[in-house]
């Protein structure tokens, strides 16, 4: 089906008030280098995404093309929950460098990527970006079992032991960190 530009846009405003679809912003920075400008689309709820794609299972999952794309969602939306107060974005650059979520909060800055590899490595495009980013925070998140530092800035973990999650976790089960561990 053809649609305008401006149908288009609605119908996407419509699914984001809904709460159906994430419209990330990109980064507003002063980055010297050429940023996308386009926001990234992501289907919040990925047991929709997994129902629209016939998925009934782990395996099928696992075994599907966007098994990637729906993990680095589930992780994002997350953490985006576990920190309601920070702003959050991505980073992409004409030249291909990206970091998948950038989280801001005042002068903070903490950046996620997002791998679905027990053995993830970081892009050469993310060691671009962070060099210029300089964030407090480096994460990796994985489904690894437990957290391990990946050099001296970067920790790679699984998303359960953020710091963040277990906070919201524990504040949600009425627990406190230290108990939810």
């Amino acid at each position: 089906a053809d649609l305008s530009v401006p149908t288009l846009k609605k119908y996407l405003a419509l699914l984001e008030q809904t709460y159906m679809i994430r419209l990330l912003q990109p980064l507003q920075s002063n980055m010297k280098r050429r940023l996308v400008k386009a926001p990234k689309i992501f289907l919040r709820d990925t047991g929709i995404l997994h129902c629209l794609l016939g998925l009934e299972g782990y395996d099928q999952l696992l075994s599907h093309g966007c098994n990637g794309v729906s993990f680095e969602s589930y992780a994002m939306e997350s953490i985006i929950a576990a920190m309601p107060r920070w702003r959050p974005s991505f980073v992409r650059t004409s030249g291909g460098a990206e970091i998948d979520l950038v989280m801001q909060k005042g002068e903070q800055c903490s950046v996620f990527e997002f791998k679905l590899s027990k053995a993830p490595r970081p892009s050469r495009g993310f060691h671009e970006v962070v060099k210029v980013l300089r964030p407090d925070r480096r994460f990796l998140v994985s489904p690894v079992d437990v957290p391990y530092p990946y050099d001296a800035e970067t920790v790679v973990t699984p998303l359960h032991a953020l710091p963040e999650i277990r906070d919201a976790r524990a504040a949600l089960l009425g627990e406190t960190a230290q108990e939810s561990v």
